[in-house]
């Protein structure tokens, strides 16, 4: 059942509901009113009538003239019976044609109106007092023909207009749930659509509400970047099966070539060390991909991370594997802690400073900083290479993204700076190149220090 029929369902149900309460509080209203008038007429006839009833000797009579009900002086047939103390029939109107009913299957309280059948005719009775005579009882009733005349017209009118009104109310209450789900209905085709791989789909949405127009763009965005993270993974995936293949191709090609030529022993051995080289291309981009693959995946709790000894660490490890160049790797930090995974941070580290030892010349200094300036940290690593070209800047973070220079040396496979902005992006920070410098390239890393550190600090 779809949301735009339960809906309009519920509003159905509620409009029966109300209007089922509705007007059967006005039928009970209206029915209690008419009968309260009558009671009211028929007690005041009661009084009347137990002031002319004669008793003359062993002989009573009952006046034979219609009870008026009434605001407008109605007549109706008068059935009247007097009742002896001991309970025998003194005298009764020819009304009674089925004989006034044994005094102790009516009896009531004086003055309490209640119902009573003389045949098939329903009445309305009640019982009032001979000022003449305290022990005897008369009994004054007449027919609730037109009273339940009146109920059942009140309930017909009331079942036709209950009817026609939950009709109409139902047709508009389908109208009114097919205006306000439209744009419900537009998302869902279109989520629909996006489940079946086509990315192109949007909502186009004319509606004034704006809380329904926000859903929209949201969504329209959504699926923008969910397109975009679809195509950026289609690229990683034919950037990393190409980076893949030449590594593996130069180690087929080596081997292959020494199983079809005989060599001596030191040709052997080249062959053996070319192929070695290229295995440890691989192996290095295969590390980068996993490393690559598993940021954010890390389900460790994060934990306080003092950043001094993150450089520390990073910077050691870039040392013994940056022979023989000749670069000073100058270090300042202070006692700046942030959030995170220390084995990422350290990676992020690497990443940037192994980047600057291969883009400085001999003899040049890199130096990294970390430290605390308002509610974050910063992390900068800067060289006195040559500098990014103005064109490579826009596209330095993306995966496999490497510029001239790294291209003629085949040096990397252009995922150091995209891991480097993945991490800081898991860490809740950012990355970014300075544009302002006349000399070399700095890296600038700002993590947010959450609350709980700046108040320990």
């Amino acid at each position: 059942m779809t949301f735009r029929t339960r809906l309009f369902l519920a509003i159905t149900l509620l409009l029966v509901v109300t209007l089922g309460t509705a007007f059967a509080s006005v039928f009970v209203v209206v029915h209690r009113s008419e009968l309260r008038d009558l009671d009211e007429a028929l007690f005041e006839a009661a009084q009347e009538e137990a002031l002319e009833i004669v008793v003359a000797g062993n002989e009573t009579q009952i006046g034979g003239n219609p009870v008026s009900t009434g605001d407008d002086g109605s007549r109706l047939v008068k059935y009247a019976a007097v009742y002896a103390a001991d309970g025998h029939v003194l005298a009764q109107t020819p009304s009674f044609s089925c004989g006034a009913p044994p005094l102790d299957t009516v009896l009531h309280r004086r003055g309490v109106p209640f119902d009573l059948t003389c045949g098939s005719v329903n009445l309305r009775a009640v019982f009032a007092r001979l000022p003449q005579h305290e022990e005897d009882r008369l009994l004054l009733a007449v027919p609730r023909t037109q009273l339940d005349d009146d109920a059942r017209f009140l309930i017909q009118t009331m079942v036709v207009a209950l009817v026609s009104s939950i009709a109409i109310g139902a047709v508009v209450a389908r109208l009114l749930v097919r205006g306000l789900t439209r744009d419900h209905e537009a998302i869902a085709t279109v989520a629909r659509r996006v489940a079946n791989g086509d990315l192109k789909a949007r909502i186009s949405t004319k509606s004034k509400n704006p809380e329904m127009v926000q859903l929209t763009r949201d969504v329209d965005e959504m699926i923008i970047r969910l397109e975009q993270l679809v195509h950026s993974q289609e690229r990683f995936v034919a950037h990393a099966a190409h980076e893949l293949r030449s590594p593996v191709t130069a180690i087929y090609g080596e081997l292959s070539l020494a199983l079809r030529k005989t060599r001596d022993a030191p040709g052997y051995r080249q062959a053996i060390e070319h192929a070695l080289e290229s295995t440890k291309q691989l192996k290095s981009l295969a590390e980068e991909l996993l490393v690559f693959a598993r940021i954010g995946a890390n389900e460790a709790k994060l934990a306080p991370v003092r950043l001094s000894e993150v450089v520390a660490s990073a910077v050691s490890a870039v040392k013994d594997a940056m022979a023989p160049r000749v670069v000073v790797i100058d270090t300042s930090c202070d006692a700046s802690f942030i959030e995170g995974h220390a084995r990422d941070l350290e990676r992020l580290v690497r990443n940037l400073v192994e980047n600057a030892v291969r883009h400085s010349p001999d003899g040049s200094h890199v130096t990294v900083t970390a430290s605390t300036v308002d509610d974050e940290v910063r992390l900068s690593v800067a060289d006195e290479g040559s500098g990014i070209p103005e064109a490579d800047r826009a596209r330095i973070f993306e995966p496999f993204f490497r510029g001239a220079a790294d291209r003629a040396s085949e040096e990397g496979a252009g995922l150091g700076l995209a891991i480097v902005s993945e991490i800081a992006r898991a860490h809740r920070g950012q990355v970014h190149l300075e544009s302002d410098r006349k000399k070399g390239a700095c890296f600038v890393v700002r993590f947010a220090v959450p609350p709980a550190l700046v108040e320990s600090a």
